[in-house]
């Protein structure tokens, strides 16, 4: 009988590892191809991305040039305004009036909104990150504390089947059970169940707070183009002292010939703008789009890989449990025999 288990024992060893060289580690190697392989469609979408990127920081340029036409066409026509307002104070001998004091804090209290705006949405940003990691940190504490638990139970399960299987073939009394069987069956049948539906839970949880974090930092990218944009051409105007007080001042703003000068550059300024909103609008589109095909290949890998795991876990504890038993078996069966 000790031949015949040892024999098992040694047979059962060699299979285990055999299929462990030739089934599970080439697995491995394939999802690690998997990972490295192209994905024509997520290529194609990155590439499409790339492209409208591209596009829309053209159009973003066209539209800060069409700016800077337009506050050049109001520095100009203001020029020639002073330089008339001198000359016809020359001829009549009168001072003309002080042009308006700078409103240089105006423009530094826009850039400090601006700035604002943009701290609030990257702390927002990061508020997401910071629940995203914790509800990861938690769905592995959870899941690592439920398979410690499915071990410890099928450790004691195996205990109980060696205990009363010695009960029932020794006369001696020092074999006892000490488990309540029952209580284990449920345990080992709730557990996993347990561990499936925290997982699924977490998980679901994971793709909402990666989506939501994914989507704020795409959206704060953009806005800060957009405020890097603005704070450029504010600072732009802050640097011309005529161009400062083309805002507030009443001069510019009730002339009908500025007006009618100024009107070509404020219609381009708003095409310009018009595009540029379409082209971000194209970006965040395309983007959306990527995330979801990077998500689709990234869950198709996570699925293998978690299913690998699972038959590595089956397969070790499988492993463990039939070879404590046969050895435990071999060893009463030398300790029977003296």
């Amino acid at each position: 009988m000790r031949y015949f288990l040892l024999i098992l024992l040694l047979a059962g060893g060699y299979y285990g590892w055999n299929y462990y060289q030739t089934d599970l580690l080439p697995r491995h190697e394939e999802i690690k191809a998997m990972e490295m392989e192209p994905y024509p469609e997520l290529d194609a979408a990155q590439m499409r991305f790339d492209e409208l990127a591209e596009l829309h920081e053209q159009q973003a340029a066209r539209l800060q040039s069409a700016i800077q036409r337009k506050e050049e066409a109001v520095r100009k026509y203001w020029d020639g305004q002073m330089e008339k307002a001198d000359k016809a104070a020359a001829v009549s001998k009168t001072p003309r009036a002080a042009s308006g004091t700078p409103q240089a804090r105006t423009a530094e209290d826009r850039i400090a909104r601006l700035l604002q705006q943009y701290d609030r949405r990257a702390a927002d940003v990061e508020e997401l990150q910071s629940k995203l990691n914790t509800t990861k940190q938690q769905l592995s504490a959870a899941q690592a504390r439920l398979q410690e638990q499915i071990r410890q139970v099928e450790t004691r399960l195996d205990i109980d089947r060696i205990q009363r299987a010695e009960a029932s073939n020794t006369k001696s009394r020092e074999f006892k059970v000490t488990e309540n069987r029952q209580e284990l069956l449920k345990l080992q049948t709730s557990l996993p169940q347990e561990l499936e539906r925290i997982t699924r839970k977490g998980e679901a949880m994971i793709r909402e707070q990666t989506e939501a974090w994914e989507k704020a930092k795409r959206e704060l990218s953009l806005f800060q183009n957009k405020v890097d944009r603005q704070i450029a051409s504010i600072r732009d105007t802050m640097n011309s002292p005529l161009a400062e007080e083309y805002d507030d001042t009443a001069i510019l703003a009730e002339d009908p010939e500025f007006q009618a000068m100024i009107a070509p550059f404020d219609r381009a300024v708003s095409h310009e703008e018009s595009l540029t909103m379409r082209t971000e609008a194209n970006v965040e589109e395309q983007a959306k789009v990527v995330h979801n095909l990077q998500r689709i290949r990234d869950g198709s890998i996570e699925e293998d890989r978690s299913r690998l795991k699972q038959e590595e876990q089956i397969f070790f504890t499988a492993a463990t449990v039939i070879g404590a038993v046969l050895l435990v078996s071999l060893l009463l069966s030398f300790t029977r025999r003296k």
